[in-house]
């Protein structure tokens, strides 16, 4: 008995105590090499879900300069159709945070899910920017550009500077067709400051990753990076 009276105080404990605070990403316009917003990074082991989003939705509102949007990674497996879009716009709501504001990312695998997919078309509805991400340099298939209510084509560049003459075809034709259709291409991973310059040569607008600047709270970000300034 004295044991389980043990382990329900400390799940209560556990339960009450304060949560650390998310840590963000810069995200630089390649044009000027500043920053303009930031993308959340969960926790080791945490899911990308409506609790994530609105946690940082809150510390983001809270902390960030208004000039800055805050891009959320959110897994859409097991949600019912519009009805996920709708608890987005509300958690975004109720955090303070402006729906155009918000960069919500998918896979493009939820697509291949007529309910995700409703999802998608709903938070676009909203005002809530999509981007569809996981395009990296051997996945070419772009079909999901031309249908999609997308915005943003988020790039996995970790390859960038390498000697990958595929890759680097294959980025350029990315790039390409993401232009002809208006979309805003935004790369992650970069960490070298040849990789950055490498996208900015090739177009690419914007860019994450560690050469940018470690993911920290989002306070201690706005404090380090004012709007406008270059990293």
């Amino acid at each position: 008995m004295a044991e389980l009276i043990d382990r329900r105080r400390a799940g209560r404990v556990a339960a009450t105590a304060p949560q650390a605070a998310l840590r963000y990403e810069p995200v630089v316009d390649l044009a000027t090499f500043a920053v303009v917003g930031a993308t959340v990074v969960a926790p080791s082991g945490a899911r990308h879900d409506l609790a994530l989003l609105g946690r940082a939705a809150a510390e983001f509102a809270r902390s960030a300069p208004p000039a800055w949007w805050l891009a959320v990674p959110l897994s859409l497996d097991g949600h019912r159709g519009r009805e996920v879009a709708g608890s987005v716009g509300a958690a975004a709501v109720a955090a303070g945070l402006a729906l155009d504001r918000l960069l919500v990312e998918v896979d493009p695998s939820c697509f291949a899910d007529r309910a995700a997919a409703d999802a998608v078309r709903g938070l676009s509805g909203l005002g809530i920017r999509v981007g569809l991400s996981g395009l990296g340099p051997h996945r070419t298939t772009l079909v999901h550009l031309r249908s999609a209510p997308v915005e943003v084509v988020v790039l996995d560049t970790t390859w960038v500077g390498g000697a990958d003459p595929v890759g680097q075809r294959t980025l350029a034709a990315q790039l390409a067709v993401a232009r002809r259709l208006g979309l805003t291409t935004m790369a992650t991973e970069v960490e070298t400051g040849e990789g950055a310059l490498l996208l900015a040569m090739t177009s690419c607008q914007l860019a994450r990753g560690r050469w940018f600047g470690e993911a920290q709270p989002i306070a201690a970000l706005a404090r380090r990076l004012a709007p406008g300034r270059a990293v």
